[in-house]
């Protein structure tokens, strides 16, 4: 064999290698900074699930931020390891943090942090089941149509559906094609169906969302009978009045109210119950009011600042900042830069409102009321400087050197030809840059803080619509989620999942039985592998597993995967 052939197949056997062991790498490493003996592997499996393993030679704590808004709790190191295991629910780009702490004379000390960023590109799929009627309150004999919505961004397209509700549902005579996200069915039996539907995208990840179904037959029961959701809302908001909802509600009213037939506009049962919550925190405020307010702005997220807004003045009502922003002469970026120049600089709030509906910027309103606070005069001394031959800039140098020269610093504001008294003065070009680039540093402050008050009232809004969505899934659950939430589970979703989870567990054992939700699940692990009887997946998941479907998933894929190779199962 010729000698460039044999360099050819060397280099070839050489790339195979590299790419076997690249493949079988398990995961990325990195050191805790200024923490020896601290390191993290991270790695990333299919439908958004990541493994983190942190590895400590000491007893220290440590705690993880996913880069998702969800935070664990102190950890504590078990034979010097911690495994954590979470799923991302979107696909995108994700910032963790690993915080290490230990403990001196009883009190946590941050000794190190590390952090990296992970790419989620083949997270699970979000879907959202609706119907046609909704909500499904029907008769015998008429047609619901369902449709699966899958959120933009999750999962890997194409998607295929699996309907059940909970025997399958049908078009005509026929089993609804796979590929499509709609499906539709007429109700025979006047009782309650939990209509259900599973999406699988091209990566073999899948979600789960079910909806309540309401036939009624009026001739067999003539009374009044309404869907559960808004009996449920109705007899929340009764709860609340007359304190904070200004009238009495039937199922019927709410029912009313979501067709907008009531109210002139159609209100969703997630705003209605969301408002509630609200109403429950938000004593200036009645049910209806904040129900309204999310009909003219569409902003819950506001709302939430507004009320925080109100508590840090202590001079005006909630009511009297909503009145601003909806009077549209300001908004709230507006009401939040004035706000943010009361509290930093104990300016008047409506001082800086007018200044702001002048044209003044967040920066100008900063380095204006910085400058009258150090110099101890009201604004409008500075406005009548300003309204001279004097820059904002000028002053604070003249504040300078009459601070230097011990005197008064109108004495060198007032002084004649003020530009040629400050050069005699040698006053430095380096001082004067550094004043911009403090000016500069001070303006990206202002706007920093204004992103993260942004973000902050985001992620409320994100709190509230996961609570609204994990209310709906445990209707059994007796408290308030964001109770749970903000208090037991000191705000990890995680917790509340797990709580949920174990309630209802407690209650279907009682009963004898596994949860339906459970029983749902097993079958499709089982229909998906290939097992006869879902009742060993069931098995699995309550013993090895110790109740983790990621457990019990990972094991019969590998069960599968281990039969197709050797046409027996490897357990």
């Amino acid at each position: 064999m010729k000698t460039k052939h044999k360099s050819f197949l060397r280099l070839v056997f050489a790339v195979v290698i590299l790419f076997i062991n690249l493949g079988s790498m398990p995961g990325t490493a990195y050191a805790a900074e200024g923490v020896p003996g601290v390191t993290i592997s991270v790695a990333v499996a299919n439908c958004g699930e990541v493994e983190y393993i942190i590895n400590s030679s000491d007893s220290y704590l440590i705690v993880m931020s996913y880069g998702d808004g969800i935070e664990s709790d102190e950890l504590e190191f078990d034979s010097n390891v911690i495994t954590l295991n979470h799923t991302y629910s979107v696909q995108g780009d994700y910032e963790w943090t690993v915080r290490v702490y230990e403990t001196i004379e009883e009190e946590l000390v941050l000794v190190g942090t590390t952090s990296g960023e992970i790419t989620i590109i083949a997270g699970p799929p979000a879907v959202t089941l609706s119907s046609s009627p909704f909500p499904p309150l029907v008769g015998p004999g008429e047609t619901v149509t369902f449709t699966a919505s899958v959120t933009v961004g999750t999962g890997t397209p194409p998607y295929t559906y699996a309907w059940d509700a909970p025997l399958p549902l049908v078009v005509g005579d026929t089993t609804p094609d796979t590929t499509s996200s709609t499906a539709s069915r007429s109700f025979a039996e006047a009782r309650k169906y939990q209509a259900q539907v599973t999406v699988e995208d091209s990566n073999g990840c899948s979600a789960t969302d079910t909806l309540p179904v309401v036939v009624v037959d009026p001739e067999v029961d003539p009374g009044d009978t309404c869907h559960p959701t808004a009996q449920k809302i109705a007899d929340a908001v009764n709860t609340i009045f007359p304190a904070q909802a200004g009238d009495l509600y039937t199922c019927q009213d709410i029912l009313d109210i979501f067709d907008g037939g009531l109210t002139g506009d159609q209100v969703g049962f997630g705003r209605m119950w969301k408002a509630y919550n609200l109403a429950r925190t938000m004593d200036e405020l009645t049910w209806e009011e904040i129900r309204d307010w999310g009909l003219d702005t569409g902003g819950w997220g506001a709302l939430l600042q507004l009320d925080r807004f109100s508590d840090l003045l202590e001079t005006h009502s909630l009511p009297d900042m909503m009145g601003l922003v909806m009077s549209e002469e300001y908004t709230l970026g507006d009401v939040r830069t004035a706000v943010r120049s009361t509290t930093h600089y104990e300016a008047d709030f409506d001082d800086a409102l007018a200044r702001i509906a002048g044209g003044a910027t967040a920066g100008e309103l900063g380095q204006l009321y910085k400058l009258a606070a150090d110099l101890e005069v009201d604004p409008s001394t500075i406005d009548d400087y300003l309204a001279g031959e004097f820059t904002l800039s000028q002053l604070k140098h003249a504040a300078k050197v009459a601070d230097r020269l011990e005197v008064d610093w109108t004495e060198i504001a007032n002084a004649g030809g003020f530009q040629d008294y400050m050069k005699d003065l040698h006053i430095a070009d380096q001082e004067e840059r550094a004043e911009q680039q403090a000016t500069q540093q001070a303006a990206q402050q202002e706007d920093k803080e204004e992103r993260a008050e942004q973000q902050a009232a985001q992620q409320d809004d994100k709190n509230q619509q996961t609570a609204n969505k994990l209310a709906e899934q445990y209707p059994d659950y007796k408290g308030d989620m964001m109770s749970l939430f903000n208090g037991e589970c000191e705000e990890d979703w995680g917790c509340v999942r797990k709580t949920l989870r174990e309630q209802e567990q407690a209650t279907t054992q009682a009963e004898g039985v596994p949860p339906e939700r459970d029983l749902q699940t097993a079958q499709q692990i089982a229909s998906k592998y290939g097992i006869p009887d879902y009742q060993e997946v069931i098995d699995w998941y309550e013993g090895t597993c110790e109740g983790d479907w990621v457990c019990t998933r990972a094991y019969f894929r590998e069960l599968s995967a281990s039969t197709k190779e050797t046409g027996k199962p490897d357990k």
